[in-house]
Formats: C-alpha cells, structure tokens, sequence
C-alpha cells in the first residue's frame, strides 16, 4: 500500500518521494515522508470512513495550523488536502519534528518537571483566541451532546472493562503527579474543577476502550491497547471517586 501512496504524493509534491509506515505510536495512519531535504508525516482517514470526528484528518490540519500560527508547540502544516487524491483519500503533510517518546521521557525527567511543562503549554493553549484555532466557526458542542458522544463511544469498549471489572499490565510512560498539585500549577480551584477531572478520566478510558475493541476486531490493530486494560478500569473507578 505504501507503493500507491507514494506514488501519488510524488504527483502531489512534484518530486520522487520515499515513504514508511511510522513504526511506533498510535495515530492511525500515519508515515514517514521523505522529498528531497524535506522530511514530512503523512495523516491519512481510515480506507472507507467518513470524513467525521477522528477521521477528520483536514480539521486535525487546521487546528495544528492555526496553533503553530499562534506560537504553540505544534508542527508546520504546510499541506492540507481535502480531495481524495492520496490512495483515494483526503490528507495533510505536517513538518516532521524530532522528539522523546514519552516512555523514556518519563523514565528520564521527574514527572512533576514533565507535568510543569505540560500545564505551561496547556495554559497557553486556553489563552488563544477562539478565532485564532482554526474551528472558530464551529457551533459550540453542548454539555448533553457532550455527554451523549462519550457515553456512545463507551459502549463500544469490551464490557469486562467498562463494568470495572478486568486485569492487565498497566502501560509504560506513566507520570504519576497528584490531581491536586496540576489544579495547584494552573491555577485552578480544585473545588472548581472535580467534575471537569472526572470527565476527562471519563473521556480517556472511552477513547482506550475504543481503540482496544478496534484492536481486537482487527480493524486497527494496534497491541499495545492490550497493556492499558488495567489503566481503563482505574480511570473509571477514578472518575465515580471523583464525584462521589
């Protein structure tokens, strides 16, 4: 497959091009590019799905854009395409950007350090403009909406997960900093917040869950999910303490 891709880029890009599937990471489908003294990562949608949420690879390039405009830590998206014109599909070239995975990150930094560096990027990201994301025009997504989406995405996770109930080894990279020191970094009055804490601890164990029941129907295989058993049931058990 990586043969028809690059062989439509090159007619895209105008010059020879080598590409490779990204060994590691779990973004879908994304690749290595490779033109001339330009490097790149290729973002593809899914072969067949609809141009909607996850698959929204030319909204993903707008909202990175628009954030590298406006001076946060986000590659150049110097090509956004919506025509299906790559393998019949639509897609974006970003800037390719050296980095640490966070496994050895964590290993290396104190997580207090890497959770620091994370809030100063986040407060940041809140201090940008509505106009200035590049969604600026979108209707704003209501709390019931909100709620519906996550609770659908949910329940699409294998149930011996989302009834609390499962074992497995929790995933690498871990950063292990109190809910009460990130509230304390933001600024943020934990009294404020809790419910916002539980959602999110909501939202991640639905996208895990998601991902792993993709992985296990071989529709996006991706072993790593298989480790993150453990930590799905601990970020819904975390979320009802929460708001208990």
């Amino acid at each position: 497959m990586t043969d028809s891709i690059g062989a439509d880029l090159e007619k895209v890009l105008g010059k020879p091009v080598s590409i490779a599937r990204i060994p590691e990471g779990h973004s879908g489908f994304t690749y290595f590019v490779t033109a001339g003294l330009d490097r790149f990562v290729l973002r593809l949608p899914p072969p067949g799905a609809r141009i909607a949420a996850t698959a929204d690879v030319m909204r993903q390039g707008r909202i990175m854009k628009a954030l590298h405009d406006a001076g946060l830590p986000t590659p150049a998206v110097p090509v956004i395409c919506a025509d299906p014109i790559v393998d019949g599909r639509p897609f974006i070239l970003m800037e390719r950007v050296e980095g640490v995975r966070i496994e050895p990150t964590s290993e290396q930094e104190r997580p207090i350090d890497i959770a620091t560096s994370a809030i100063d990027v986040l407060k940041r990201l809140h201090s940008v403009p509505l106009e200035r994301t590049g969604i600026g025009d979108e209707e704003p997504v209501g709390l019931t909406a909100e709620m519906m989406r996550w609770g659908m995405l949910m329940q699409r996770a294998p149930d011996e997960l989302t009834m609390r109930a499962g074992e497995g080894v929790p995933g690498g990279g871990k950063v292990d900093v109190d809910d009460r020191d990130l509230l304390e970094m933001y600024g943020a009055d934990p009294r404020d917040y809790t419910w916002f804490l539980a959602l999110t601890y909501y939202k991640y164990a639905s996208i895990f869950g998601y991902n792993l029941m993709l992985h296990r129907r071989g529709k996006r295989p991706d072993p790593t999910y298989e480790t993150r058993t453990d930590t799905i049931v601990q970020f819904i058990d975390e979320g009802i303490r929460l708001l208990g």
